[in-house]
């Protein structure tokens, strides 16, 4: 099955859907390209158990309510990257790979 081209539904949220478009910038940011250059793979409604997205960094604490957010995959440079983002795309962690 081939994977939805950028603005298409994507696991029930578009790609101009705002935390899509904070962890595409994110990439890009990361990758030093255009955003347009990074493509939607997948984007999945969460319920993140706390208040980092369910990515523990050591030394970091998290506060323990849930937050609805997404798990968006992207692509780049040939390579894939998944991000935990809240609901309005305000924050915006990368999670696979780990930094």
């Amino acid at each position: 099955m081939p994977a939805p081209e950028s603005g298409a539904p994507v696991g029930g949220a578009t790609a101009d859907n705002p935390a899509v478009v904070a962890a595409r910038e994110a990439l890009a940011g990361r990758l030093q390209v255009a955003p347009a250059a990074i493509r939607v793979i997948a984007v999945e409604e969460v319920q993140w158990p706390d208040g980092c997205l369910g990515v523990r960094t050591p030394g970091v604490f998290c506060i323990q309510v849930i937050v609805p957010g997404y798990r968006v995959t992207l692509e780049g440079n040939g390579r894939r990257y998944v991000y935990h983002t809240d609901q309005e795309g305000r924050q915006v962690i990368l999670a696979e790979p780990r930094p």
